[in-house]
């Protein structure tokens, strides 16, 4: 078969002819996943060209290899809960362990390779070495063992989703948010790094984030330390590897830092820099082709743009060597944005669809040096205000996509004749009153009725000042100068 025809196996990554039905290694059906649609998302083009491989492809799961049950004890110590992952080598599991009951990951060697030694040896390597990194951006590991006929590794619990997932889900992220899980993986790296660690496959689906933002580096099953690289290993995931592990070459920290800055151009565009999905193509693409760049219309800083450039080099001695090169750029991008953001240009949420009032806002409090953010509901102003810390918030009392709030004493009381028109800014303000951090802004409740409740319903909410439509220019600017000295005067009295 030519390598223009070859496919490979979703599962396992050997090389498949298209019209076959099974794969000749695990026994996959479909195992070019012809039957699916074209279109490839990131997760699909991760097992797609996945290379989990010493020296040819692994058999991978086999078709006879049944999950374990949700309840069953394995190894007489862990209760499986249920799957949470699934790999070449086989699959994780959460799992409690029952001797601490406490949450676990439990690793199981798929069964179709419990006699393969050089798959015991990489498994065994794998806790080997990550056993030797405390750090809280890395997944730690425990132990070892042997039940059933199967090998195990167990590691630490993370309720959380990876980035390939995450991606998926919410589409590209920006920069502050993106940057700030790339300084997470740096840091777990570097922390490998100066143990002399190469991770070798450092990809979206490898880091996972939790519900609070933090990334963890996770699946040292490739690692390798530095002595020990350049033994004529094909091993990584296609997308992300660098020119020289395609020949076998040495893994370096600078083949991390390759993976890295696909993984932030993956990031920031939700796209891979290379094209082509068959490992020949990729191989090319990695080899002899220029990366695709940062798209000009993404607010990315130039900083940004050459330090992708530069984890990119074809030429291992041209990439960054060390993880704090790398760290020192983002730092600085992350520092000005922080700084701009928070004192140099205070930010002004509007959450607000009125073509009327986001003019007003922008001429208005743009001059008096507010940066602007604009959205059009609820649940988009709650995560932006607790992501960019606003100065002021101007809000629509019916914005699009607020709850209602049960109707409480104190609101009933205000309402004489017992009818309390539809506005779910009532929830966003009490949102941002129960905050410790956020219950200090001023909040401008911008409203289209004239109920004599309404304005004692919204300030028992939090919000610092509440006016009409229609309003003139002036009667916009007299209402943000009073609720911020109104904000002013209550967080004196507290």
């Amino acid at each position: 078969m030519s390598a223009s025809s070859e496919l490979l196996c979703v599962s396992c990554g050997t090389p498949c002819r298209p019209d076959d039905r099974f794969c000749s290694q695990c026994g996959r059906r479909d195992p070019t996943a012809l039957s699916r649609p074209t279109r490839v998302s990131a997760v699909d083009a991760d097992a797609i060209t996945e290379v989990a491989t010493r020296t040819g492809a692994h058999p991978g799961i086999g078709s006879d290899d049944v999950p374990l049950a949700p309840g069953t004890t394995f190894a007489r110590r862990y209760r499986i809960e249920r799957v949470v992952g699934e790999g070449g080598m086989g699959r994780v599991y959460k799992a409690t362990d029952m001797a601490i009951d406490e949450a676990i990951a439990i690793k199981i060697l798929s069964f179709s390779l419990g006699s393969n030694h050089g798959m015991l040896d990489q498994f065994k390597r794998e806790l080997k070495l990550a056993r030797r990194i405390r750090h809280r951006n890395v997944v730690a590991s425990f132990h070892l063992g042997e039940s059933q006929g199967r090998s195990y590794i167990t590691q630490e619990y993370i309720d959380a989703e990876n980035l390939s997932v995450l991606v998926e889900r919410r589409g590209p992220l920006g920069q502050a948010e993106a940057l700030g899980l790339i300084r997470q993986v740096l840091r777990g790296l570097k922390a490998a790094h100066e143990l002399e660690i190469v991770h070798r496959d450092i990809k979206a689906s490898n880091i996972l984030v939790n519900k609070e933002g933090m990334a963890f580096v996770t699946d040292f099953g490739l690692a390798t330390s530095v002595a020990q690289s350049g033994t004529g290993d094909l091993a990584g995931t296609p997308q992300y590897m660098a020119p020289e592990l395609f020949s076998g070459g040495s893994a370096t920290p600078s083949s991390d830092f390759y993976a890295l800055g696909v993984l932030t151009y993956f990031l920031l565009t939700g796209k891979f820099p290379f094209p082509g999905k068959q490992l020949s193509d990729l191989y090319h693409a990695h080899a002899k082709l220029a990366p695709h760049t940062i798209p000009p219309r993404l607010a990315v800083a130039p900083q940004i743009h050459r330090l992708y450039e530069r984890m990119l080099d074809k030429d291992p001695f041209g990439r960054p060597q060390l993880a704090s090169e790398v760290l020192e750029v983002i730092e600085d991008v992350l520092a000005v944005d922080a700084l701009a953001s928070k004192s140099g240009r205070p930010i002004a949420l509007v959450a607000d669809r009125d073509p009327e009032v986001r003019s007003s806002a922008r001429e208005i409090l743009g001059s008096e040096g507010y940066e602007i953010e604009e959205v059009d509901t609820a649940s988009q102003a709650v995560n932006l205000a607790f992501s960019h810390d606003p100065a002021l918030v101007v809000l629509d009392s019916e914005v699009e996509g607020g709850q209602e709030i049960a109707i409480s004493r104190e609101i009933s009381a205000a309402f004489a004749d017992g009818i309390l028109p539809q506005h779910g800014g009532l929830r966003f303000c009490r949102l941002l009153q129960n905050d410790p951090k956020l219950r200090r802004v001023p909040i401008l409740v911008i409203t289209s009725h004239r109920h004599p409740g309404l304005k004692p319903a919204f300030t028992l909410m939090g919000a610092a000042e509440v006016i009409s439509k229609p309003f003139t220019r002036e009667e916009f600017a007299a209402g943000a100068q009073r609720a911020r000295g109104a904000a002013l005067a209550r967080a004196e009295e507290a």
